[in-house]
């Protein structure tokens, strides 16, 4: 399967969600996915720390082969060089790039304001983002960024997209990896790669722990890339929703009755301890260079 992963990738830098960089590492130990190139956009952080912290982390499992394009900076910046190589990888190989999309939408806005064919010859999109309703974790409410940063985009994304997928953020709360078990799968591994990952997700974990009162995290982006490699754990649900720009300001998804709305799949997982399982057997699957000096992997 051609993919490209759009995403604010922020793992490892102190303070940023780890979802994305997880996601990465996830389709990177994936042998039936070639990664035709990762878009960075805005979200998690500002777009050159997100495009230069994913740029280190695959100059440190030497994997810098995969292109990594740099994506809009902001929701008026929509015309970048993300969307335009979107557009060339589509009109290449049209009908087989699959797009994973888990940050905010402005880069494949962006590909559609060039090509306002672009939806058209995506193979497949899946999307994280949205919500249907105010996520409430401890006590403390959960903003949705990706949807409500854009909302512009996220309308016509949703509008256009065909052979869509949505996972929204209350889907995400189907599955928490705990972090006793993520410490006792990586963080004592005898293996460089474990110890790696569990490096970079340290200080989000601890955040976690002091500010949400989380043990352990939530699989947002993860589990979009979970349906995207494997729909076996899923079962899919065609909905209609609402395409309301006020809603969607809000990050709000809206189901509204099916001869009226717009269709969208939304995948509900239904085997959640395989899911788990395979993302640490992916991420110990990850092809590296064994020469390349894994930082905190000592």
């Amino acid at each position: 399967m051609k993919v490209i992963f759009d995403c604010d990738n922020t793992m490892g830098v102190h303070g940023c969600d780890i979802n994305g960089g997880l996601a990465l590492l996830y389709l990177l130990g994936k042998e039936n996915i070639q990664i035709c190139g990762i878009t960075t956009t805005y979200g998690n952080s500002k777009i050159d720390i997100v495009h230069s912290n994913t740029v280190n982390m695959l100059q440190e499992l030497g994997r810098t082969a995969i292109p990594i394009i740099k994506g809009s900076a902001n929701r008026y910046s929509f015309q970048s060089i993300a969307a335009e190589y979107l557009v060339e990888m589509v009109n290449t190989y049209p009908g087989e790039i699959s797009i994973l999309a888990t940050g905010v939408l402005t880069n494949l806005y962006g590909a559609y304001v060039i090509d306002p064919g672009f939806f058209d010859k995506v193979g497949q999109l899946v999307i994280m983002g949205g919500v249907f309703q105010e996520i409430i974790i401890n006590g403390t409410v959960i903003d949705e960024w990706n949807f409500s940063s854009d909302p512009t985009a996220t309308l016509w994304v949703l509008r256009e997209g065909k052979n869509l997928s949505l996972i929204t953020q209350d889907r995400g709360l189907e599955l928490f990896v705990s972090y006793d078990r993520f410490v006792h799968n990586l963080g004592s591994s005898k293996f460089p790669i474990g110890r790696y990952i569990f490096d970079r997700s340290k200080s989000w974990l601890e955040h976690n722990k002091e500010n949400s009162k989380l043990n352990g995290f939530y699989t947002w982006d993860l589990l979009a890339a979970a349906y995207l490699t494997n729909p076996h754990f899923f079962n899919n649900q065609e909905q209609s929703i609402s395409l309301n720009y006020n809603n969607l300001t809000k990050g709000l998804v809206v189901l509204e009755e099916k001869e009226v709305g717009h269709k969208v799949n939304f995948p509900v997982a239904n085997d959640i301890e395989a899911i788990i399982k395979d993302f640490y057997k992916s991420w110990y699957s990850i092809k590296y260079d064994e020469n390349t000096q894994l930082k905190g992997a000592k």
